[in-house]
């Protein structure tokens, strides 16, 4: 998961500590951030959600939501992909 975040901050310029403020409206980087730890991490969704400060039901909204701008997105989805092949094998 550390390896995720740290991957993900240094992409998107944006310190870690963002992640982890559940006060703080949500970010782009956030959101991808969640993403990959549910696509890449046999976590489940509540230890997702307790890592990064939100609920275990917000952490499917996230992947959704971050699925539905991959669709639109053709520069995001690039993006994702990019961080998903650093920790293909």
């Amino acid at each position: 998961m550390d390896n995720i975040t740290k991957k993900v901050t240094n992409r998107y310029k944006v310190f870690a500590e963002m992640f982890y403020n559940s006060k703080r409206r949500s970010i782009l980087a956030k959101k991808v951030a969640i993403y990959l730890a549910k696509k890449l991490t046999p976590l489940k969704n509540r230890e997702i959600g307790d890592k990064f400060g939100i609920t275990y039901s917000a952490v499917s909204k996230v992947v959704s939501d971050v699925e539905d701008i991959m669709l639109k997105n053709k520069r995001t989805r690039n993006e994702i992909g990019k961080l998903i092949s650093h920790f293909k094998v």
